[in-house]
């Protein structure tokens, strides 16, 4: 659903049984889903430029992927990352100015194999983050952060990008890997 000027959320998307992937973008009113949107089987959730956007409803325990971008008043709750603990496998959060940090729960995300993380106002990795050891692949976009060491412990870390910030230092694990040619 593009552009629409919607307030809620229409119900007639209650209707499609099958629906595994639902995008919105510029639905700058829009305030929530409907908490029957946990009934479907989706997979795939894209929420995007939805400025009045808060947050997600319980119970989206199907989700492999989510990605959620410029929506300013979009927080993380601590309490949605158990829904996603079995399926979440690639999570996208860009350009949410309330996501300050990231939860210590981030470590029940045991399934999550990519991790995209841009223009957040996040000062560092909280130490929870090391149980994610399934992540192969973690971006980095635009924040300026302490450093990176907790990333030095994720051992099946396949793909790193950092770009646009300003990092205090780089873990000695990844300057070795990096002169290695690694």
């Amino acid at each position: 659903l593009f552009s629409l000027q919607l307030k809620a959320f229409p119900a007639e998307v209650q209707a499609l049984t099958k629906l595994q992937r639902l995008s919105l973008f510029d639905c700058y009113e829009l305030k929530r889903l409907p908490e029957w949107i946990a009934q479907l089987p989706l997979r795939h959730l894209t929420l995007n430029n939805l400025h009045e956007f808060r947050k997600l409803p319980a119970g989206l325990t199907r989700l492999e992927t989510l990605d959620v971008g410029t929506c300013e008043a979009f927080t993380l709750q601590p309490e949605r990352l158990a829904d996603f603990r079995d399926s979440l496998q690639h999570l996208k959060l860009s350009e949410l100015a309330r996501v300050r940090h990231l939860p210590p729960q981030i470590k029940r995300l045991t399934a999550l194999k990519s991790l995209s993380l841009g223009a957040l106002a996040l000062q560092h990795l909280p130490d929870a983050f090391a149980h994610l050891t399934g992540l192969e692949k973690l971006r980095l976009d635009g924040c300026d952060m302490h450093g990176l060491d907790v990333v030095s412990r994720l051992t099946n870390l396949r793909e790193l990008c950092v770009r646009g910030y300003a990092i205090a230092f780089l873990p000695s694990i990844l300057v070795c890997h990096l002169r290695k040619g690694e």
